[in-house]
């Protein structure tokens, strides 16, 4: 009997310790700057960070080690737009309702990151390709933002955009920069096609620039009028998809197939008909071929690489290294066949949904956390770090910020 009370005691201090565990808070930077790195489709058992003899991504491993890595993160879906949906809302598929393309759009009782941050004081910014298969102003998921920068380039262009927020800032600023260059399919410029060539990766007919791969179009296009353009399309411009020269008809359909942009109300869906194209002609799951692909994978990764450090060499230039958060992440993985199919189909595998998450700042101390996380924990990790507290429903993630020790 004179142990209960102890035993009791014991409890308590457990629980309250486990409690503290759970709900510390740390603000690591209150007011601070905030930008996210998203890389679609980067797959995290193709990086191999932790391995410190691997060099084959300087830039995006010698972030990683920088920072606080945590190598056991996942994404909410193996599909874009969900899966970023509830990155930027912290909430499951079932509870955002954003799962397909043309499907609802993001009720307005779910705050987003940008919302949230734009509410706080800050400047809120999108840099990167918007719109149909991502987020948009229809689907509700540009809903915050201050400037959108639709940029389809490549992350080069980003150090501008950088410099000139920096610039401007009266206020602290949350930019999210989004790159979608690891999609498929795989196409290179002309220089860098031609050192792919030299390396021997793929077979010589493998299309390795746009202007191999849209040779290809016209006799798909042309068998399958009715299910890439839409009624209005075929209606207005009859006099292209009447041409009886089948030479010429291949060539004016290639022509306006390309000459149209995404979300245009002629095309039902210019890049899923450019990735079934691929698919078709090109990815199939010979082991050669699989080969080929994953060299062409880590190729994009490369060039992406090397892309991410001039961005980062610009970034220390404005010396706001020390007000600044840097989050690194992906919305989703890619598959090469590993479950029977390419890109990222209804195959929720570690292939696409094991990605890559790393938090960078100068005063937490590097390192590797294999604790399990997932994408939802962003927005209210985050959000505690810049002395933003949350209190939002639809917040289904939880403050990893336990993890971000100081030095």
């Amino acid at each position: 009997t004179v142990y209960m009370p102890l035993a009791i005691l014991l409890i308590l201090l457990s629980v309250i310790t486990i409690s503290t565990f759970n709900k510390k808070k740390i603000d690591v930077c209150p007011k601070c700057n905030l930008i996210i790195i998203d890389i679609d489709a980067l797959r995290q058992d193709v990086l191999d960070c932790a391995d410190l003899g691997i060099n084959m991504f300087p830039s995006i491993c010698g972030f990683i080690r920088k920072g606080v890595y945590f190598s056991n993160n996942y994404s909410l879906s193996q599909l874009t737009l969900t899966s970023i949906m509830s990155t930027i809302t912290s909430s499951y598929p079932a509870d955002h309702g954003v799962d397909r393309e043309r499907g609802p759009s993001l009720s307005e009782k779910i705050i987003t990151i940008a919302e949230e941050f734009k509410k706080n004081g800050y400047s809120t910014y999108w840099v990167g390709p918007y719109g149909f298969w991502t987020l948009s102003k229809e689907n509700g998921g540009l809903r915050g933002y201050d400037v959108l920068w639709n940029d389809v380039g490549d992350i080069g262009s980003w150090s501008g955009k950088l410099k000139r927020i920096n610039l401007a800032a009266k206020q602290p600023f949350y930019i999210h920069f989004y790159s979608t260059q690891l999609e498929l399919p795989f196409l290179f410029s002309l220089q860098d096609a031609d050192k792919i060539r030299k390396e021997k990766l793929c077979s010589e007919s493998f299309p390795l620039t746009e202007q191999e791969f849209k040779l290809s179009l016209g006799e798909f296009l042309i068998v399958n009028i009715k299910n890439v353009f839409t009624p209005f399309a075929i209606e207005v411009n009859n006099e292209i998809f009447t041409i009886e020269n089948k030479s010429l008809l291949k060539q004016r359909i290639i022509d306006f197939f390309y000459n149209q942009p995404s979300g245009s109300s002629y095309i039902y869906d210019k890049w899923h008909t450019k990735l079934e194209i691929y698919r078709l002609l090109y990815a199939n799951s010979k082991d050669s071929t699989v080969n080929c692909l994953k060299s062409l994978y880590e190729e994009k990764i490369k060039i992406l690489d090397n892309s991410l450090s001039e961005f980062f060499s610009e970034f220390n230039k404005l010396y706001i290294s020390t007000n600044t958060i840097i989050v690194l992440m992906s919305d989703r993985g890619i598959e090469f066949f590993e479950h029977g199919s390419l890109g990222h189909n209804n195959n929720p595998h570690d292939e696409l949904l094991s990605v890559p998450l790393a938090v960078y700042f100068p005063k937490v101390k590097p390192r590797i956390v294999s604790r399990q996380s997932q994408n939802i924990d962003i927005f209210p990790t985050i959000s505690n770090l810049v002395g933003i507290s949350l209190s939002h429903r639809n917040i289904k993630g939880e403050s990893l910020n336990y993890f971000l020790k100081e030095r």
